[in-house]
């Protein structure tokens, strides 16, 4: 069966502490796990390390730019885990009022299932999963169906009649090596995963999460 690979631009951050005998900056590892299929699998990252994706799409007034944000854990070679929550949205200098936002954004409880297919302004409270296990990097798994022609998604459903998306716990603190803040979630996680352009499902289930959220 042919397979397709679906791409969105996007950036990964990293900054971990290179003095082992600082004491960590947060009070625990960021650390994920869950089971796909009965699989299990699980990442804890290593002192103040820290891997971020985002997705954006500036809306051209005042430098306002909305971002869906959130982590990457790679399980294996190749092999990771990420999903994004939107929308945060993110003015120049306003560095209070964008606190505020993202604490609302990752305030504890369920978010909904959607497709992030582009940068969607108008998301409230959504959030998406991805996951990559193809040693090749070619297959895609995610909680949105889709259906693609010519590297474009043409149909796409995000419904999750089982799936749930939860966030327990939220903690305010400064980023290594910044001023700026974010917040450290906490949640659980269980959905469908579709592979790309096909009719192939996964159950994802028992997810458990321990993340930072950058302010930006």
């Amino acid at each position: 069966m042919k397979k397709f690979i679906y791409l969105i631009a996007f950036a990964f951050i990293l900054s971990c502490s290179k003095d082992n005998n600082k004491p960590s900056r947060y009070p625990e590892p960021f650390s994920i796990s869950f089971k796909i299929d009965g699989k299990s699998y699980s990442k804890t990252l290593k002192q103040d390390e820290l891997h971020f994706v985002t997705y954006s799409g500036g809306n051209g007034s005042n430098g306002a730019i909305t971002y869906n944000l959130g982590p990457v854990f790679e399980t294996g070679p190749l092999e990771q885990i990420y999903f994004t929550i939107g929308n945060y949205h993110h003015l120049n200098n306003d560095t209070a009022g964008n606190m505020a936002r993202l604490k609302y954004l990752c305030r504890p409880g369920n978010k909904t299932f959607i497709c992030f297919n582009q940068c969607d302004t108008a998301a409230i409270d959504a959030v998406q999963v991805n996951f990559m296990d193809d040693p090749q990097g070619v297959i895609y798994w995610s909680s949105t169906k889709r259906k693609m022609s010519g590297g474009v998604t043409v149909q796409a459903s995000a419904d999750q009649p089982n799936g749930e998306f939860k966030v327990t716990e939220v903690i305010e603190t400064p980023t290594t090596g910044s001023t700026k803040n974010a917040v450290i979630i906490k949640g659980t996680f269980k959905c469908t995963l579709w592979e790309v352009d096909t009719e192939n499902s996964k159950q994802l289930t028992d997810g458990q999460f321990t993340c930072l959220i950058p302010a930006l």
